[in-house]
């Protein structure tokens, strides 16, 4: 029901301009095309008022549908959006839109038209242009801007000063998106500046990758479930902040949420420059947590987990969980890695067989001669050989690299899984 919600929420948000615009304004759409492309103007406006509302950590949206998700569907409305700006200009000023144009009607639909693109374009190809996630970034939000104050602009020329409801309606969403993006990169820096946290240790793991232990100072800390994630940010301040999503790799349980532990990965720029670098005394803050990829909220009576690579965090923190809290359910861990040097904490969660009802099985693509794990990549026989035919009760996790993932999902469909069994989480934001 709260997913429904949302999800009727946000229809209304995109339609709006359109309902409004209608009543005042479709006597001077003209025929059925420019009727048709005026109409597809206005949508465009909602579509991407409405994806601001989607990347600027609303709580309750991602409990309601997660942040792998909301993800995947914020990328899907860019898109449409994108499309539905390119066929309302299609038919209202057909020819290649010119950002240069004498006329300031098409001047704003084309710099709309055009920030939209590149938004979207590096978006998709950030690793083949060599964009670093920060740079990535900052550009992304500069575009969104961009594309939200020229369609605002492109939109409120053409109206009459009887036209009161309109306008209003297009500055409501201009000053909508603003607001957003604002209360994400100007007031939660400032409220998370008031509850600091301090690296008490910095410990490099296998894989490449660096765990780094946190402290609340001068705060209770953080209440958390088992595979959220929190925004962590260090060196530069406010709104050019280095910040990153990093998944919580410890125990709700661990001194009461006053002490946390990220694992970090190598993956360049700031994760292998920045992080190895940070010594005890160091000040981070953290914004969180957010997510629903938590066995928390699932009531399964067997849980699997799937990981590969740095997608083991989560699971970490959901096994320590059910240490911590005496949890007896039976768990299988599915642990896949390249070669055992990048499988980071196994001897840690090898160790937990002895205190959890937990079978942990390595998949290596290149094992050591007489390693104990199973050779390969995760396969439907592989699954099979490990986990009971009757798996009613049981719930899937997973998270990893995406074809790997996207593999995980199909096979857990042939197991019989429902999807409302499978949970995912996507550490790839881009």
């Amino acid at each position: 029901m709260r997913a429904l919600a949302w999800l009727l929420a946000l229809t209304a948000a995109v339609l709006v301009p359109l309902l409004v615009a209608a009543v005042e304004r479709a006597a001077t759409w003209g025929g059925l095309l420019s009727a048709f492309g005026a109409a597809l103007g206005w949508v465009a406006l909602g579509l991407f008022a409405v994806e601001f509302a989607l990347v600027t950590r609303v709580r309750a949206a991602a409990a309601a549908f997660g942040s792998d998700a909301l993800l995947m569907f914020h990328r899907a409305m860019a898109f449409a959006a994108l499309g539905i700006t390119v066929a309302h200009i299609g038919l209202l000023a057909p020819g290649l839109p010119d950002p240069l144009a004498r006329s300031p009607l098409e001047r704003s639909g084309a710099i709309a038209l055009w920030a939209a693109v590149v938004l979207c374009v590096t978006s998709v190809v950030r690793r083949r242009l060599r964009l670093s996630y920060e740079l990535w970034l900052l550009l992304h939000r500069l575009l969104a801007l961009a594309v939200l104050g020229a369609l605002t602009w492109h939109a409120v020329l053409p109206l009459r000063r009887a036209d009161v409801a309109s306008r209003r309606v297009v500055l409501a969403y201009l000053a909508f998106g603003v607001l957003l993006l604002s209360w994400q990169r100007l007031v939660r820096p400032w409220l998370a500046r008031r509850k600091p946290w301090e690296v008490v240790a910095n410990r490099a793991e296998a894989g490449s990758t660096q765990t780094l232990v946190l402290r609340a100072v001068g705060h209770a800390g953080m209440r958390f479930a088992p595979g959220q994630y929190v925004w962590i940010a260090t060196a530069r301040r406010g709104v050019f902040a280095e910040e990153h999503p990093i998944t919580i790799a410890s125990s709700p349980e661990l001194d009461g949420g006053r002490t946390l532990e990220l694992a970090i990965k190598d993956l360049g720029d700031w994760s292998g420059k920045v992080v190895p670098k940070l010594a005890p005394g160091a000040r981070v803050r953290l914004d969180g947590p957010y997510g629903a990829f938590t066995s928390d909220l699932v009531p399964a009576q067997r849980l699997v987990l799937v990981a590969g690579g740095i997608g083991v965090s989560p699971m970490r923190s959901i096994l320590l969980a059910m240490r911590d809290r005496g949890d007896r359910r039976p768990v299988t861990l599915f642990f896949a890695a390249h070669d055992r040097s990048r499988a980071m904490f196994l001897d840690e969660l090898r160790g937990l067989q002895r205190e959890l009802e937990l079978r942990v099985v390595l998949v290596l693509e290149e094992p050591a001669p007489g390693e104990d794990a199973e050779r390969g990549r995760l396969t439907l026989e592989l699954f099979r050989r490990h986990l009971p035919e009757d798996l009613r009760f049981t719930h899937m996790f997973v998270c990893g690299p995406g074809p790997m993932m996207d593999a995980v999902d199909r096979l857990a469909r042939r197991l019989g899984l429902p999807s409302a069994h499978v949970h995912t989480e996507r550490f790839d934001m881009v």
